[in-house]
C-alpha cells in the first residue's frame, strides 16, 4: 500500500488538479452516501440496524471533513502513510456496516470506498491504489458471511473484483496524467533553453554588427590615414565615445526615429567626408526594432560613402500606421550584390540579418556602373 508510482512527483503541478479531483469525489460520494442513509434511516429496519447506519453516516461525515481540512491547510498529510491507512480503515466500515444494517442498506456504501483508492492512487501511487484496492477487495468478501450480499456468485464476484479493477483504472488513469505532465515539462524546459540559445546567438550576431560597424570601419580608417596625427586622434576618441555606448548602453537610442537618422548621417559626413542628404515623411518613437533599422541604415550609409565613389548620399525615411521604410541611395559605381565575396559581411550581418532578426526585410538593389540603393522595411 505504501508503493510509489514511477510517476510520482510531489511538486508537480499535475498533483495540484490530482488532489482537487479526488478529495472532490470524495465528497460527492459521501454525500451520495449521506442521501441513501437518510432513506434507509426512515425504513422500518430494527432500530440496531438504523443505529449502525447513523454511525456510518456519521464516521464518513468527520473524515470527509477532516480530508477536505487536510488538503486545504496541509495536502502532505494526504500523503502520508498513516493517514492512508485510517482512510482504509474508514472505507473498510462502510462496506461491513451494510451486513449489520440488514438487507434495504446492503449496496448504501459500495461507491464511497472508491474514493479510497484514488486517495491512495494521488498519495502514493499505482501501487499504493492496487493496495488499497486489494484491501478494499477482501473486506468486500468477508461480506459473504451475511447473507443479505449476492444473491448469485456472480454478484458476490462483482462485489469482490470491482475495487481491484477501479484500483488498476484509477492508477493507469493518474499515472497517464502524470507522465504526460512530465512530458510537458520537458517540452517547456527544452523550449525554453532553445529560446535562451538563440537569444544568445542573436545577441552575438548583434554585437558581431555593431563591432564591424564601427571598431572594425574605424581602424580601417585609422590604416589608410596613418600619415595624419590628428584625423587618427580624432577617429580614435570617436571611437571611444562609441564603444562606451555600446558597452554601457546608447544614450541615443532615446528620442525619434528621425533625429537618429539625421544623428547618423552627421556621422557619416564626419569620417567619410561626403555629403548625407536625409529626407523624412513622418516620424516614430525610437524603440528596439526601429533603432535595428537605423543601425542597418548607418551601414548602408557607410557602405555607400565607403565604396560607391560619390560625394553625396541621399537617404530617405518614410513612416505611417503601416511601415517604416527607409531607402539610402547613391549614384555611384555600383556592384553586383551576387559576387559579393564571403569575408565581407557588411550586407549580409550588418543589414540583411539584423533586419530579419527584429522582424523587418532588407532588399539591395545595384548593378555596376548604375549606382545602389539599400531599401529597409520594418512593418507593423
Amino acid at each position: 500500500m505504501l508503493g510509489f508510482d514511477a510517476g510520482y512527483q510531489p511538486g508537480a503541478p499535475i498533483e495540484t488538479t490530482l488532489r482537487r479531483i479526488t478529495v472532490g469525489y470524495r465528497v460527492v460520494a459521501a454525500v451520495w452516501l449521506l442521501v441513501l442513509s437518510a432513506v434507509a434511516l426512515g425504513s422500518p429496519d430494527p432500530a440496531l440496524r438504523r443505529s449502525v447506519v447513523a454511525a456510518t453516516m456519521l464516521l464518513v461525515v468527520v473524515w470527509t471533513v477532516v480530508t477536505v481540512g487536510f488538503s486545504s491547510v496541509r495536502p502532505a498529510a494526504l500523503r502520508h502513510p498513516l493517514f492512508l491507512v485510517v482512510d482504509a480503515a474508514v472505507a473498510a466500515a462502510t462496506l461491513l456496516a451494510p451486513g449489520a444494517a440488514g438487507s434495504p442498506t446492503q449496496l448504501f456504501y459500495g461507491g464511497y470506498p472508491l474514493s479510497t483508492v484514488a486517495l491512495a492512487v494521488y498519495g502514493r501511487g499505482f501501487g499504493a491504489g492496487i493496495g488499497a484496492g486489494v484491501v478494499l477487495a477482501v473486506t468486500a468478501a468477508t461480506r459473504f458471511a451475511f447473507p443479505e450480499f449476492g444473491r448469485t456468485p456472480a454478484e458476490r464476484l462483482s462485489q469482490v473484483i470491482i475495487y481491484l479493477f477501479s484500483a488498476i483504472l484509477l492508477g493507469w488513469s493518474a499515472g497517464a496524467m502524470r507522465r504526460s505532465e512530465r512530458l510537458r515539462l520537458r517540452a517547456e524546459q527544452e523550449l525554453s533553453e532553445e529560446r535562451a540559445r538563440r537569444a544568445r546567438v542573436e545577441e552575438r550576431a548583434e554585437l558581431a554588427a555593431r563591432l564591424h560597424d564601427s571598431v572594425l570601419q574605424t581602424l580601417a580608417l585609422i590604416q589608410r590615414r596613418a600619415g595624419d596625427p590628428p584625423e587618427v586622434s580624432s577617429l580614435a576618441r570617436r571611437q571611444e565615445r562609441e564603444l562606451r555606448a555600446l558597452l554601457f548602453g546608447d544614450e541615443r537610442a532615446v528620442g525619434w526615429l528621425g533625429q537618429a537618422l539625421h544623428s547618423r548621417a552627421a556621422e557619416i559626413e564626419d569620417r567619410y567626408r561626403v555629403k548625407v542628404d536625409v529626407v523624412t515623411v513622418g516620424d516614430r518613437p525610437l524603440d528596439e526594432r526601429l533603432a535595428a533599422l537605423v543601425a542597418a541604415a548607418r551601414e548602408a550609409m557607410t557602405n555607400a560613402a565607403k565604396h560607391a565613389g560619390v560625394d553625396q548620399v541621399s537617404v530617405y525615411l518614410e513612416a505611417d500606421d503601416a511601415a517604416v521604410s527607409v531607402f539610402v541611395r547613391d549614384r555611384g559605381v555600383g556592384f553586383e550584390p551576387d559576387r559579393v565575396g564571403s569575408d565581407r559581411r557588411g550586407i549580409v550581418d550588418s543589414i540583411q540579418a539584423r533586419m530579419e532578426r527584429h522582424g523587418g526585410r532588407a532588399a539591395v538593389v545595384s548593378r555596376p556602373g548604375g549606382g545602389t540603393e539599400v531599401e529597409l522595411v520594418m512593418t507593423e
